[in-house]
């Protein structure tokens, strides 16, 4: 497995870096309703940063977003239901309260959403996540705060989308990235 940094473009990789995966560290994940949807990939080498490829700032466990936050979610996923996407793409959405989030779950037939998600886009917004999308960003005032885990269809505005909630693993991820051995 290998990871491609600084490319926006599947289909034309130019100035691409290629980093091959040394170590996979996930959480018990079993099924995203049961949630842990989480996975950190350990890179052979350091990265090389500048132009295209920077850090971001990942929430710790002292942070909290707010209902109606503006952030910005990316991925390679489908724009609609059928049809491929070939450039990275990037869409803004606003969080949703995590208790009208579950309720709109609920009037879906989702009787229980995981613990450790925040919801956000999708839900009487015209726009959100899709197939493909999983893995990808959700970022706040400039701090990953998600990570897309799951949607029910990419029709809007029926539900929230789904992210796991990177402050409540930042213990966890601290510690998997402390490690040394490959």
């Amino acid at each position: 497995m290998t990871v491609v940094l600084g490319d926006h473009n599947i289909v034309q990789w130019k100035n691409l870096e290629r980093y091959e995966v040394v170590r996979k560290f996930k959480k018990s994940f079993a099924d995203v309703l049961k949630g842990d949807d989480i996975m950190l990939l350990k890179l052979g080498r350091e990265a090389v940063l500048g132009g295209k490829v920077r850090t971001v700032n990942i929430a710790d466990k002292r942070h909290r977003v707010r209902r109606s936050t503006k952030c910005l979610v990316a991925g390679w996923g489908k724009t609609k239901r059928a049809g491929k996407v070939y450039e990275l793409l990037a869409l803004n959405v606003s969080t949703v309260d995590i208790r009208e989030c579950r309720k709109a779950w609920t009037k879906a037939d989702v009787k229980r959403l995981p613990p450790n998600i925040i919801c956000a886009g999708g839900y009487k917004q015209n726009a959100g996540v899709c197939l493909g999308d999983s893995g990808g960003p959700l970022v706040c005032d400039s701090v990953a705060v998600g990570i897309v885990s799951f949607v029910k269809t990419c029709n809007y505005p029926d539900v929230p989308n789904i992210y796991t909630d990177l402050s409540k693993y930042s213990s966890w991820i601290k510690e998997m990235m402390n490690k040394r051995e490959t």
